[in-house]
């Protein structure tokens, strides 16, 4: 069994950032519908993620596998609670290093 790959500091300073700012954030069409099934907003994963990273909590990295978009790219895993729910948060950061970078959530939703 493998060991997780966590993410550095500047990768984690960098979600946090732009999770800060909701117009640095994306969704994915599946973070939209995992959203609606939950009653939930993009602002409400921000400021989980916030939370999650501000506690110190583990931010894992890995390599996209089953979203063909973003297939061999990496991206990053949280497992916040939102609405006193525990979540798996999977986001992506896009242009990363320039003036346009944005954070994309990938996928949003209670773990299965």
């Amino acid at each position: 069994m493998s060991e997780k790959k966590l993410a550095g500091p500047e990768i984690i300073k960098t979600i946090c950032e732009l999770a800060a700012r909701p117009n640095n954030v994306k969704l994915t069409a599946r973070a939209e519908y995992d959203l609606l099934a939950e009653d939930l907003t993009k602002d409400d994963v921000c400021r989980s993620i916030i939370t999650w990273i501000g506690a110190n909590k583990d931010v894992v990295e890995i390599i996209t596998i089953a979203v063909p978009e973003h297939l061999g790219e990496k991206a990053y895993v949280m497992k916040p609670t939102i609405a006193q729910k525990p979540f798996y948060v999977k986001v992506t950061i896009l242009d990363y290093d320039t003036y346009r970078e944005m954070l994309l959530i990938i996928s949003s939703h209670p773990p299965n």
